[in-house]
């Protein structure tokens, strides 16, 4: 099961997203060399811009899995970091569209408990992004991506258009063949998810209280 984190909740769940962070340095960091990281952490100026976070948490509070998403009309890494990857063309931006980035899974905790686990959780990840966009009444996800990620996707049956050519990039210290695409959001694009994953639950819990205590609660003495 993976949960929701909205921007008026980090504060309530702290050592979640300190965790997650933790996650992106071992994947962004340790294992692809895309960025620095600091501190064993990986986070960046986005992450000031009030993301929402979707994070999957194991039995020892540990994150396993988690994207990172952001408005399109706002700041957003495919429009102010990576615009030649639009091949021209202006970046997507409307209410309805979203952008997700540093989609994380941990690897080497999943592959212990089996190739099968690992293949479940990014199926699982994919479906929590479709289920928060259906809820949001997103029409598309943007994202940028290398063409190993795009094969997932495909292989995931999720429907999805290129926003541009690829282009190679220059990430840390490697070389990838970067692409922009858009990942469909509707009933029928969840379904279609769902068949190939063969799992037909929802995914995606969203905490419904934003605060321990409403601020004008006061405890009887």
């Amino acid at each position: 099961m993976f949960f929701q984190i909205d921007p008026q909740q980090h504060s309530n769940f702290k050592s979640q997203i300190n965790s997650m962070f933790a996650l992106r340095y071992r994947v962004f960091c340790e294992r692809l060399g895309w960025v620095p990281g600091e501190n064993q952490m990986e986070r960046d100026s986005y992450d000031d811009q009030s993301p929402t976070y979707l994070i999957k948490q194991e039995g020892d509070g540990t994150v396993s899995a988690c994207v990172r998403l952001l408005p399109s009309m706002g700041a957003n890494m495919l429009r102010d970091t990576f615009p030649a990857l639009l091949s021209g063309r202006a970046c997507p931006a409307s209410q309805d569209i979203m952008e997700s980035s540093r989609f994380s899974v941990d690897t080497a905790l999943l592959r212990s408990r089996g190739e099968a686990e690992l293949s479940r959780t990014t199926y699982e990840l994919f479906l929590a992004m479709i289920e928060f966009g259906l809820s949001r009444g997103l029409s598309k996800i943007i994202t940028v991506t290398d063409l190993r990620m795009e094969r997932l996707v495909k292989r995931a049956n999720w429907p999805y258009e290129r926003l541009g050519e690829p282009q190679r990039q220059i990430d840390g210290q490697k070389e990838i063949k970067a692409v922009a695409i858009a990942g469909e959001i509707s009933v029928d694009a969840l379904l279609a998810v769902r068949e190939k994953a063969e799992f037909w639950e929802p995914v995606l819990f969203q905490p419904v209280v934003s605060s321990v205590f409403p601020e004008n609660y006061k405890i009887a003495s």
